[in-house]
């Protein structure tokens, strides 16, 4: 059976889970079985063994993006550059994401889901761009989603070079936060020219990958792209078969 790959997804004012379908055509065409969790809290109190409940019979968790985190988690009140927040969508998300770290689950986190990533970790973020950059070169594009618009560096070495194989790749843009702070046990794997992190990774766990473009809109047209959900994927695999080996021995 294929691994399953949970994406977090959100919830709209009108009570209807939102959630791109280009992250479940991704996951599945790369190999894996999409599962798609709705952001929801339920009781505050049931969160925590809700989540390590669904954690716990996946294979994989892709983060997803949307919109802005509350900065009550990191520290700081709201500025003027803070967007909307959903509060559910936040505690869900910061709660699995948690999880997943504890049981080394095989991580792939976009746009947002770098920046829950990183604040779960102990990192933080700059509320807007303009906060931490003087001249920011354009990072929420007036293009289609499947044009990559900019250009990021990524370091030789790390994971995500491995997974696109290449020193430099464009990629697309919908972002006004970015990372400030890069969470303890996390380095970061890809900057864009003006300096913004657009990928980072954890040191001490298997696969645990953050970047901050979109390529569940850009693997249709990239080989570089398809390479990185091949690798998370590649991560479930190994993961599924590691916990299935795991079970019999406890029989």
């Amino acid at each position: 059976m294929r691994p399953l790959v949970g994406i977090t997804s959100g919830v709209n004012d009108g009570g209807l889970v939102n959630l791109n379908k280009n992250y479940c055509l991704a996951i599945g065409e790369s190999g894996g079985i999409p599962v798609v969790l709705p952001g929801l809290s339920l009781k505050k109190t049931t969160t925590g063994d809700w989540t390590r409940n669904i954690i716990g019979n996946l294979d994989g968790l892709l983060l997803s993006g949307g919109g802005d985190v509350d900065p009550a988690y990191f520290g700081e009140e709201p500025l003027t550059g803070t967007g909307q927040i959903n509060p559910e969508m936040d505690l869900f998300e910061l709660t699995i994401a948690r999880g997943a770290l504890e049981l080394d689950l095989p991580v792939l986190a976009i746009c947002r889901g770098m920046q829950v990533l990183n604040i779960v970790a102990g990192g933080d973020i700059w509320q807007d761009i303009r906060l931490g950059f003087k001249r920011p070169i354009k990072h929420f594009q007036q293009a289609p989603n499947w044009y990559a618009s900019h250009s990021i560096a990524v370091a030789k070495g790390s994971l995500l070079f491995d997974n696109l194989g290449l020193p430099q790749v464009r990629v697309n843009s919908f972002h006004h936060q970015v990372l400030r702070k890069v969470a303890p046990d996390f380095r970061v794997s890809a900057r864009s020219t003006d300096g913004v992190i657009e990928g980072i990774e954890s040191a001490r766990h298997g696969y645990v990958l953050g970047v901050q473009f979109h390529p569940e809109c850009l693997w249709r047209g990239s080989k570089e792209i398809r390479n990185l959900f091949h690798g998370f994927i590649n991560a479930t695999r190994v993961y599924k078969a590691r916990r299935q080996l795991q079970a019999k021995q406890r029989v």
